[in-house]
């Protein structure tokens, strides 16, 4: 299974400026506005064509937690910790200051939650 993002994550990125990809290529996952993900593969699938021009509609790329992760202009991790949980906060955090951690069972929402937040802070 990948650990994509949900389709409503997918377009909360998208709608905040999450870069979508220019083309559709092997190995991504796209969700269209029929409430179907799309996970691209090679041999079953034309890619290097323009994700509008490959869905009949406005689609919202999917990304994985390491697709989201260089997007960051402060470097964020990403561990599991003791409560089965997926954690994502900026590499400076310490139990001492307030920063936030983001938690959830799916790796790619943890840091698509941590990359929403810190650029709404923006």
């Amino acid at each position: 299974m990948q650990n994509i993002v949900s389709k409503q994550t997918a377009i909360a990125l998208r709608n905040a400026g999450f870069p979508q990809p220019p083309s559709v290529e092997h190995g991504q996952s796209w969700y269209s506005c029929h409430d179907e993900v799309f996970y691209i593969e090679s041999a079953f699938h034309k890619t290097g064509i323009s994700p509008y021009q490959w869905f009949a509609c406005y689609p919202a790329y999917a990304p994985t937690a390491t697709e989201i992760l260089p997007h960051f202009s402060v470097p964020h991790l990403l561990w599991y910790d003791d409560e089965k949980q997926w954690c994502c906060t900026h590499v400076y955090y310490s139990a001492t200051e307030l920063d936030e951690v983001f938690a959830h069972e799916n790796p790619a929402e943890a840091v698509a939650a941590a990359w929403l937040a810190y650029n709404r802070n923006k």
